[in-house]
């Protein structure tokens, strides 16, 4: 998306004297070359109209040279004025269109979004902008609905649109969670009806047939008349053999067979009567290079595996060399390590870290305090948070649960304010009444902790006065039985927990997944098995996007598929709710 994002904007100036209400954007010559400061200054000398003219202006010149926030700012100087109540309303939306591009140009997107939603007549230039916007703040299906609305606007008039809209359409609707509750056109619909169809399908095999079906009842949509690339790929697509190499032996046995059920769990969920051949290799009793040989003997042109983090790097150059389409179910070390033929699928906690930056993000919050241990995973969670984090934030961390209220207490400065107070009151040679105070800086606290963590973190923060902080949490705090305690938390979890499919759910009953230590490994084959029919279609590195067990699945042009996963608040009884955004 951000490849596209400098391209849009221009759209979006160039067409905007195209609004029904008249733009300043189009000024007379001289106009730039104003100082906004004296614009500002003379309105407030003025009254009514003309003051309000002023700093409208004004807001536009600051926008114009690239300083948004002095824009904001001074579209707040118009509630001072006594404005006639019917001039007011004239200014709706431009008013609105102006703040939604100072509000984009400070990143404050869903704001922008907000403003964009309030204008009474939509442009083109509208539609595209609320797509950025929402793009932002992964907000796909409204993304989706931006771009498929400003097209049907403009008339499908390649002049007014991205080359690639229709790639970008598809790009949101195979990322969306869910459509839209009412349908404008018929071409909206078709569009959606599309995405649902496809998302229903097993595997690229089932997807082909989905992907038929539709452009049959659909012969003069757009999608049908120039199709994404993605959707394009299924024209050609044949069925591949598959060849599964897992450690289905010694210490890793029992891992190896999670993934193994879980990948033939979803073969067996698959309905569609052409199936890719589906063999398993134990690569824990064999060289991995021997039992490379053998599957490539039998005629396997698709592999997936090996699962240990240590022979996915060996692995993935061997399986470069003789160019054979392989998904790894780990990470490679380096993430800027790229190869023509491998791909990796993973259960990294980094993926629930990236989840929870952008929707703590999107919901508004600037300041945050993360809460970790010294778990591996933990730190793991905490660096790629940190890393994604573009405000300042403060980090507490504990060796054992025993030190949770101390770091909590530390961070949130509470201990310092009762050792300022015991100085004072040696100072004064007396003892003081003292309530101590926590930072009121803080918006939202992340917390990377394990469920018991959890737990005891809402004593915690009660004590630090703190407890009003809505905690962002992963998978991590979800595991266990006592879910209900967390009445609130807003955590990340795997689709096939929260919200499972009925093929899931099958899968859930049949290993009883939610009492199992191995069920991200029995989500993450049942995902290796729809992603492993993907494989001969991607060598080019075409995008990719597929709801899956593990989480909605992006594939990123390393190769390395990213998984976001859904956000869902704790209820009563220890029942999750999607959190909207």
């Amino acid at each position: 998306m951000r490849n596209h994002f400098l391209t849009l904007v221009l759209l979006i100036l160039t067409t905007s004297g195209c609004q029904s209400t008249p733009d300043r954007a189009s000024s007379p010559d001289g106009f730039n070359e104003r100082d906004p400061q004296t614009l500002i200054d003379e309105a407030l000398t003025r009254s009514g109209e003309a003051a309000a003219a002023l700093i409208i202006d004004a807001s536009k010149l600051y926008l114009f040279r690239g300083d948004p926030e002095a824009a904001l700012a001074t579209l707040d100087l118009l509630v001072t004025l006594d404005l006639d109540a019917e001039f007011e309303a004239s200014l709706g939306d431009s008013l609105a269109r102006q703040r939604a591009r100072a509000l984009e140009g400070i990143g404050q997107y869903a704001a922008a979004r907000e403003e964009l939603a309030s204008l009474q007549q939509m442009t083109v230039a509208d539609f595209l902008q609320t797509a950025l916007v929402c793009a932002q703040i992964n907000a796909h299906g409204c993304a989706a609905d931006g771009y498929i609305q400003a097209a049907q606007k403009s008339e499908f008039d390649p002049a007014a649109l991205p080359d690639d809209i229709n790639d970008l359409i598809w790009e949101h609707l195979s990322r969306a969670r869910r459509g839209p509750s009412v349908f404008t056109h018929q071409i909206h619909h078709a569009w959606w009806l599309l995405q649902q169809q496809l998302r229903a399908a097993d595997s690229a095999s089932s997807q082909v047939n989905a992907w038929r079906t539709w452009k049959v009842d659909n012969p003069d949509h757009p999608a049908h008349l120039n199709p994404p690339q993605a959707l394009a790929l299924l024209e050609d697509y044949r069925l591949p053999n598959i060849g599964v190499l897992l450690p289905l032996s010694g210490p890793l046995a029992s891992a190896g067979q999670a993934l193994q059920n879980g990948l033939v769990s979803a073969y067996l969920a698959e309905r569609n009567t052409q199936k890719p051949n589906v063999a398993f290799y134990d690569c824990a009793a064999n060289d991995l290079s021997a039992v490379f040989e053998t599957a490539l003997n039998d005629g396997i042109d698709v592999l997936v595996g090996p699962l240990v983090k240590e022979n996915v790097e060996r692995f993935a150059m061997i399986a470069e060399a003789a160019q054979v389409p392989t998904l790894l179910l780990n990470y490679l070390a380096d993430d800027s390590t790229s190869y023509r033929y491998v791909f990796q699928l993973g259960i990294a906690i980094e993926d629930e870290a990236n989840t929870l930056a952008a929707v703590v993000l999107a919901e508004g919050h600037e300041r945050v305090l993360i809460i970790h241990s010294d778990e591996a995973w933990s730190r793991r969670a905490m660096n790629e948070f940190a890393d994604l984090w573009r405000y300042a934030y403060a980090a507490a961390d504990f060796s054992d649960i025993k030190g949770l209220t101390d770091a909590v207490g530390e961070s949130m400065q509470v201990a310092a304010s009762r050792a300022r107070s015991a100085r004072l009151g040696r100072i004064l040679g007396e003892s003081l009444e003292f309530s101590p105070r926590a930072r009121k800086d803080f918006d939202a606290v992340i917390a990377l902790t394990t469920q018991l963590e959890s737990r005891a973190l809402i004593p915690a923060l009660q004590f630090h006065f703190a407890d009003d902080l809505p905690v962002y949490a992963t998978s991590q705090s979800a595991r266990g039985e006592h879910l209900a305690e967390l009445q609130g938390f807003r955590l990340t979890e795997l689709p096939i927990f929260a919200y499972p499919t009925g093929k899931q759910k099958q899968l859930l009953q049949a290993y009883d997944l939610v009492s199992n230590p191995l069920a991200e490994l029995y989500a993450l084959g049942f995902d290796a098995y729809k992603i492993a029919t993907w494989l001969p279609l991607l060598e080019s590195r075409k995008s990719l996007t597929q709801p899956g067990a593990t989480g909605y699945l992006d594939l990123q042009q390393n190769g390395r598929f990213q998984r976001s996963l859904s956000v869902n608040t704790v209820l009563d009884e220890g029942r999750l709710t999607p959190l909207e955004f």
